[in-house]
């Protein structure tokens, strides 16, 4: 089920749920209403009513992904990094699989800080 996000790229909805994600300014996890779609880009907003994403993750120049514990994970893309919390380990490994899973970045991906050859 492909649905247009307005711009015409159509991508498929994988994932969406609240996860927290850290705010390099306040310095305290800050918690999102996050939409992972099939072409690689993951969308935030406060909350899932809102009309406009606050801001977009583009995993197409992730450079780097990895699991920092039970309930959070970082991913490194080619203008910031990212630490993101969950709620429980489920939810943790559900994301981290489905972002790993993505076949949209451009070039070699490291899973673990080894670059991919």
């Amino acid at each position: 089920a492909a649905s247009s996000n307005g711009d015409g790229a159509e991508s498929e909805v994988l994932r969406a749920g609240f996860v927290e994600k850290w705010d390099r300014t306040t310095t305290e996890y800050e918690k999102r209403w996050f939409i992972l779609r099939s072409n690689g880009t993951m969308l935030y907003s406060v909350n899932p009513a809102d009309s406009k994403p606050r801001g977009c993750c583009d995993l197409s120049t992730m450079t780097k992904i990895e699991k920092t514990g039970p309930k959070t994970f970082e991913l490194t893309t080619t203008d910031r990094e990212w630490a993101f919390r969950t709620l429980n380990e489920t939810q943790c490994d559900e994301w981290f699989g489905a972002i790993r899973s993505l076949d949209v970045t451009e070039h070699g991906m490291s899973w673990n800080g080894v670059p991919s050859q």
